[in-house]
């Protein structure tokens, strides 16, 4: 092959892969089954597309939770440290109504129109509103593929196809294939999960139907119509351990040259050029040259160099990175487990790098085959739709793993060439770590145009000025750098004019609805994980009552307060969960200390919590309480939602008091200061799990279904690290899983599982 020609070749399919895909995202989680009011523990991955090195573009990844209808449940940018890996939780409402959630982790970078650069994953939520069981009949289809794109009157093909229900989950088939002369060719039947193949030479003028039988329904597909000449391009990666074997076929005999290119991931593995006037060309690709594993493109392209024919070929991991998890066979309950974990290379070296590691309650979690950091990277990045349990191709306990993943490359892979244009699609560029966009207004709706702004941001432990200016329509930008969980941004104008501001978070446009099918559940198996559920969260509840902070329960009842909800200085929360409006009588006492004395219980202890005054943090709790005249008091707002209370005293369990003074601003006063309480980059909060050796057990079941969870587990020099944790009340069997991915980016997955016994 003329150099220049390879030469090109390369740029082109470079320059398109990392238009079309610079980086890859991945989130890992805790567990795949949730109910409303748990929390969903993350791990995020940002990698660079061809050699799957840690990338960092903006150091902002961001994730969304979206519910059935597409609509955003939860929306959160996470910080990407040095190896562009990111932690973090998603507290769940105890509102949410049963059913299956997608959970959506992008970057700037990504083109958030195109489905494809966007991770998706399914989150399944029960609640006691709704159900994830569906009662509807599923309707099937039965989808065609003819092996490298196309059908050519009289040349053998092999057709791979798909059987799927309405809601795009596969299904079994069986049936035959006629023509339109009544004769039947071949019959069929799926292998793996509604895939399989037949093979059928099509002749000239001749139409083809295949009969199925899917699940008792009656299904009839007509075949592609074949062309009347061309060339096929047929591949065999099963049979020989030594190469790739490949035939080509054509009934367009030609003088000239064709060139057959194969790249995996950019990186060129094989080319060569075959003769175009014989009628039948077998190549075979020695393993020997593929030095990547995951998804290589095998592309045929004729004497123009137009591509004519084109197929998927999954490449196994040759040289894994083992990844081992020991432990005992089983344990007894809430008794300890030292867990060993050891990573080598293919050759025994020792690897030291950072983990995930997810313990689970195999019975309140089933199995689903769930994409992993390994399929992710390795196949289902490079593939388009809704692969289902895409870690079964990875099995190398089945003898049928290497047809499993062929059968994939030839349905989910499955090309038809056209001229494209996405070699001109541009990259988004990246942007700073936070941006937002806001718009000063006066007080009569106005724009506030062309002025200068003066804005304090206030973090938990930083004042940081800043300077923006408004357009025309009073629009302005803040450059908000990098900050954790909430921020206040007091906006003034330099000419101290009254305005009204509004500012959020500029982050790229959420990602287009894509359906993807639910899990299923039996209605037996949906109330037992339920009520576990029920359980476990009052297991915490139980917990955090015993802990150092006791805010939970109030003794008086809220009532109406002249306090405006609106006020600037409940900019951090809005309405507080409990409102304890100042009496006379209440203020002739000694301290505000002693102002909520046996109306909060726990107030002995509220030294614990955080403090705030007219809406400001204030660095000293006990000092507020102290020194503050309870004269000046005028109502006392107590927050205990585990959220936001978290988030203004920085621990789980937490809460937060707001004492608001009589001196405070009037409400109906137009400001000149306007406050903006701003979200910034989630923190990643600590598992609890409970240490049995030190605690006094309390009475309620511990049914947690999740025991252990650990997003940063660093192994040594030696490639070992040591996990411990503690077991549940449950006679049940665990689920271990660990990932990760080493510096030079190859991905690893660890199983493991033992069983607790009575």
């Amino acid at each position: 092959m003329n150099p220049s020609t390879v030469l090109l070749l390369l740029l082109s399919v470079v320059s398109l892969t990392l238009r079309a895909q610079p980086e890859k995202t991945y989130v890992t989680l805790d567990r795949s089954h949730y109910a409303a009011g748990d929390t969903i523990w993350v791990k995020g991955y940002v990698v660079e597309a061809l050699h799957h090195t840690p990338r960092i573009s903006s150091h902002t990844l961001h994730l969304a939770l979206l519910d059935e209808r597409g609509k955003p449940i939860c929306q959160q940018a996470l910080w990407l440290d040095s190896l562009a890996q990111a932690a973090g939780q998603i507290p769940l409402p105890d509102s949410l109504r049963a059913g299956t959630y997608q959970l959506l982790a992008y970057t700037e970078r990504a083109n958030t129109r195109d489905n494809h650069a966007v991770f998706r994953r399914p989150v399944q939520i029960l609640a006691r509103s709704g159900s994830m069981m569906t009662t509807k009949p599923p309707t099937y289809a039965l989808r065609l593929l003819p092996e490298g794109g196309h059908l050519v009157a009289g040349l053998p093909a092999r057709i791979a196809f798909q059987a799927h229900d309405s809601l795009d989950r596969s299904a079994s088939v069986q049936g035959v294939v006629r023509s339109d002369l009544g004769d039947t060719l071949a019959q069929f039947f799926s292998v793996h999960r509604g895939r399989g193949f037949f093979m059928l030479t099509p002749q000239p003028g001749r139409r083809y139907v295949a009969v199925a039988d899917i699940n008792g329904q009656r299904v009839e597909t007509a075949l592609p119509a074949p062309r009347p000449t061309g060339r096929t391009l047929a591949v065999d990666n099963l049979t020989s351990a030594e190469a790739i074997r490949i035939i080509v076929h054509s009934n367009q005999l030609t003088a000239g040259r064709l060139t057959l290119f194969a790249h995996l991931r950019g990186t060129p593995s094989f080319q060569t050029e075959i003769p175009a006037n014989k009628a039948e060309v077998r190549v075979a690709i020695p393993r020997t040259v593929v030095t990547e594993n995951g998804v290589m493109v095998l592309t045929l392209l004729d004497e123009t160099m137009t591509p004519v024919a084109e197929r998927l070929v999954f490449v196994a991991d040759r040289s894994p990175v083992s990844l081992s998890l020991t432990t005992q066979a089983s344990y007894g309950p809430r008794q300890v487990v030292e867990m060993r974990v050891k990573v080598a290379d293919s050759s025994g070296r020792p690897v030291a790098t950072r983990l995930s590691v997810a313990v689970t309650d195999a019975g309140q979690d089933p199995e689903t085959g769930a994409a992993t950091l390994r399929s992710t990277l390795l196949l289902t990045s490079e593939l388009r739709g809704y692969i289902e349990a895409p870690e079964e191709i990875f099995e190398r306990s089945s003898g049928q793993t290497a047809l499993r993943g062929d059968l994939l490359m030839l349905t989910h892979g499955w090309r038809h060439i056209k001229r494209s244009d996405s070699l001109h699609s541009a990259t988004p560029a990246s942007l700073p770590s936070l941006r937002f966009v806001g718009q000063a207004l006066r007080p009569d709706g106005k724009p506030l145009s062309d002025e200068s702004l003066s804005i304090m941001l206030k973090t938990r432990d930083k004042l940081t000025p800043l300077q923006a200016r408004t357009d025309a329509g009073g629009r302005f930008l803040v450059e908000g750098g990098r900050f954790a969980d909430t921020a206040t941004a007091v906006v003034r104008s330099r000419f101290n004019r009254p305005l009204r501001v509004s500012l959020k978070a500029e982050t790229p446009a959420l990602p287009s609805f894509v359906f993807w099918p639910s899990d299923t559940l039996s209605a037996v198996e949906e109330r037992v994980m339920l009520t576990k559920a029920t359980d476990t969260q009052a297991f915490y509840r139980t917990l955090r009552e015993r802990g150092a902070v006791q805010l939970n329960e109030v003794s008086v009842k809220a009532r109406s307060t002249s306090i405006n909800k609106d006020d600037s200085r409940r900019i951090f929360y809005g309405k507080a969960d409990y409102t304890v409006e100042a009496t006379e009588q209440m203020r002739t006492m000694p301290t505000v200390g002693q102002m909520i004395a046996g109306r909060v219980q726990g107030s002995g202890r509220c030294q614990g919590m955080a403090v705030m005054i007219d809406g400001v943090l204030t660095s000293s709790q006990s000092d507020a309480l102290s020194t503050i005249n309870p004269n000046d008091v005028e109502a006392i707002d107590i927050i205990v939602n585990p959220g936001t209370a978290g988030a203004l005293s920085g621990f789980t369990g937490g809460c937060a008091m707001n004492i608001l003074t009589r001196r405070g601003p009037d409400p109906k006063k137009p400001l000149q200061s306007a406050y903006v309480t701003l979200q910034g980059y989630v923190v990643a909060r600590e598992f609890y799990s409970p240490n049995y050796a030190t605690t006094d057990p309390p009475a309620r079941p511990d049914r947690r279904a999740t025991l252990y969870w650990n997003p940063s587990v660093q192994t040594d020099s030696n490639g070992e690290a040591t996990v411990r944790f503690y077991n549940t009340d449950e006679r049940t069997t665990i689920r271990i899983i660990a990932e990760g991915i080493t510096p030079a980016g190859q991905p690893m997955l660890g199983r493991s599982q033992y069983i607790i016994r009575p």
